[in-house]
C-alpha cells in the first residue's frame, strides 16, 4: 500500500528457530523489499542483581529482603524475564510463596534443592 507506514514488533527465541523455518523465510522476504527497514535486537538474560530488582519490585519488598529468593529465581530461570514471571506464579500456586494479608507480608521459608 503506497504512502502507508507499518510498524511491526515481533519476539522470538533465537535458539528455537532455525534457518529453514517459515519465520526465517518471511523475514528474508521482508528484508528484500524496497523502502523497508528491519532492525534486529538481541536481548540478554538478566543478571542476578537485575533479577533481585524485579523480584523486589514485584513483591514490594526491599532488595535486601528479596536477595535469597532472587538468587533461587535466577538459578532456576537463568535470568529470563518470562520464566521469572512464570516461576514466581508457580511458587504462589504451590504455596511456596505466600502473601499473608493480615500481616501484609510475603513468606518463603524454604531451601531449594539443586
Amino acid at each position: 500500500v503506497r504512502g502507508t507506514n507499518v510498524f511491526i514488533i515481533g519476539a522470538v527465541r533465537s535458539n528455537e528457530v532455525d534457518n529453514s523455518s517459515d519465520l526465517t523465510e518471511f523475514l528474508e522476504q521482508v528484508r528484500s523489499c524496497r523502502n523497508v527497514t528491519v532492525t534486529d535486537m538481541s536481548l540478554q538474560d538478566l543478571s542476578p542483581d537485575d533479577v533481585n530488582v524485579m523480584t523486589s519490585e514485584a513483591l514490594c519488598y526491599s532488595q535486601r529482603l528479596t536477595r535469597s529468593l532472587a538468587d533461587i529465581i535466577h538459578q532456576k530461570t537463568e535470568g529470563n524475564p518470562f520464566f521469572m514471571k512464570e516461576f514466581l506464579n508457580d511458587l504462589t500456586v504451590e504455596n511456596l510463596l505466600v502473601y499473608r494479608f493480615s500481616e501484609r507480608t510475603w513468606e518463603w521459608e524454604w531451601e531449594w534443592d539443586e
